[in-house]
């Protein structure tokens, strides 16, 4: 595409249209931070997100920054001011959305960008003058406290970031060391693509009990580079770091010539910045300002531009028509098959388990294996099946469903109750003992597994088992049924 244009022209062109295209995201969001409704999201969606996440903003609206500056040096003087609004919206809604990730990278390119002005411009520091007008008075105005989100004040945000007792830090630790561990266990391996989320369990089981055994947080690593090591073993983030730093090393060879190409070096390290410490993998928004610097840099310079368009444009377009075509229809058949989960869990909630089988037969295992909580779409196939008495078919789907969660609390304790169903006693008693191991804390499953212990006729390790959960949860309703067996009057 450079070639067929100047290059600043092109520059020009993406960068109006990216300052335009976020600087409507950024209305929008701003405008939900003080609960005026522009467009009606979803009510799962905190305030304050931009259609679709929270994070959506920091990490789309962050990297598009720089293009701002770019902007600044290629439009006509007379579109500064609305320039200048712009970015002072997209700045402070990114500082609203209190994305501490969001600081951390911000900080980071910031002082990256002063530093390369005072060095290679430092006869232009007047220059400098709005941008670091733009910045105090965003941040002043960030200030002012949210109506909604999650996050509401920015000085707590701001201090949360070293505090390891805050919950959230607490949890993005607890995380990174299982993945460091699951790196140390299978560095050249990986343990599967996508099953970081049901191999997490295995490292802090103690963590779930029955209230939050459905509503975890481990549903990724909070780190794209720690999940990718983790998940595809050492050569996937070898790859990735190789790839970014050439990029980037490219960029900022570039920019000795030409300070635009700073500008998309530092939009790069943004995004990379992000997959060090958050996941902008897993929004389709975070991949394009990325694909856009990697492209540019990528371009080069020295091919001559008639060959390109004489030669190499219907080449370049038909591998782009049809990368297209193949990506549109995968996305087509990807949301037919969420929209059929949705309806499945539709028909779960009112107990149609004939029509939510139905539905859930539709769905592709490649393209949606999981839903949004990352748990296997096999367990609620699992869940269907039992209920339609199809014993047989429910163990398969929850064996299927072990596969790609193999440490999931709820699909084991599937698994144990479908060898139960069976008929095969031993093999449920072993799969229930297993589920206890690995999640003291979890009881339903290990009041299950008094049943099971009772039907193999294991009366006194049923008996044992069911003074050990009383001391834990005397009160729980299960127990009764088991008072009068163990305590007879």
């Amino acid at each position: 595409m450079i070639h067929l244009f100047r290059e600043e022209k092109f520059l020009k062109i993406i960068s109006t249209a990216i300052v335009i295209t976020s600087g409507l995201f950024g209305i929008i969001g701003l405008l939900e931070v003080f609960e005026i409704k522009v467009i009606p999201l979803p009510t799962i969606i905190p305030p304050g997100s931009t259609l679709g996440h929270r994070s959506f903003a920091a990490e789309y609206l962050l990297p598009a920054l720089p293009f701002f500056l770019i902007a600044k040096e290629l439009i006509k003087k007379d579109y500064y001011p609305l320039l200048i609004i712009s970015a002072f919206i997209n700045l402070s809604f990114i500082l609203f959305t209190r994305s501490r990730s969001a600081i951390l990278a911000l900080g980071i390119i910031a002082s990256l960008y002063f530093i390369y002005f005072f060095i290679q411009r430092k006869k232009e520091i007047k220059k400098l003058l709005p941008i670091a007008a733009v910045v105090l008075l965003a941040f002043i105005f960030s200030l002012l406290p949210a109506k909604g989100g999650e996050r509401t004040d920015l000085k707590e945000t701001a201090e949360s970031l070293l505090d390891t007792k805050f919950k959230s830090n607490r949890l993005r630790i607890t995380f990174w060391d299982a993945s460091l561990k699951m790196i140390s266990e299978n560095f050249f391996t990986g343990v599967g693509l996508y099953k970081w989320s049901g191999t997490y369990p295995k490292y802090y089981g103690k963590e779930f009990n029955d209230q939050n055994v459905i509503k975890v947080h481990s549903i990724h690593a909070h780190s794209d580079f720690l999940e990718l090591f983790a998940e595809n073993g050492f050569f996937a983030p070898l790859f990735y770091l190789l790839l970014l730093l050439t990029i980037l090393i490219i960029l900022y060879s570039r920019s000795k010539n030409n300070q635009l190409y700073f500008y998309i070096f530092i939009s790069v390290l943004a995004t990379g910045i992000f997959s060090l410490v958050a996941f902008p993998f897993y929004k389709f928004s975070s991949h394009f300002l990325l694909s856009v610097g990697t492209g540019i840099a990528l371009h080069s310079k020295n091919v001559n531009s008639s060959k390109a368009i004489n030669v190499s444009l219907k080449k370049l377009m038909w591998f782009l028509g049809i990368l297209l075509l193949i990506t549109s229809i995968t996305s087509i058949l990807k949301m037919k098959s969420e929209f059929d989960f949705i309806r499945s869990v539709q028909y779960l909630r009112v107990k149609d388990y004939s029509m939510m089988n139905q539905e859930l037969e539709k769905i592709s295992n490649v393209l949606f294996p999981f839903d949004a909580s990352k748990q296997p779409v096999d367990y609620y196939r699992g869940i269907a099946n039992y209920y339609l008495g199809n014993n047989d078919v429910a163990m398969k789907s929850n064996l299927d469903a072990e596969k790609v969660a193999p440490y999931n609390p709820i699909v084991l304790q599937n698994i144990a109750g479908s060898y139960q169903s069976l008929g095969n006693y031993k093999k449920s008693v072993e799969m229930f003992e297993r589920v206890k191991k690995l999640f003291p804390h979890y009881i339903n499953p290990q009041i299950n597994l008094i049943h099971a212990y009772l039907q193999i006729g294991e009366f006194e390790k049923s008996r044992k088992l069911f003074e050990s959960i009383k001391k834990k949860e005397p009160n729980h309703p299960r127990l009764q049924e088991f008072r009068d067996k163990f305590h007879p009057e």
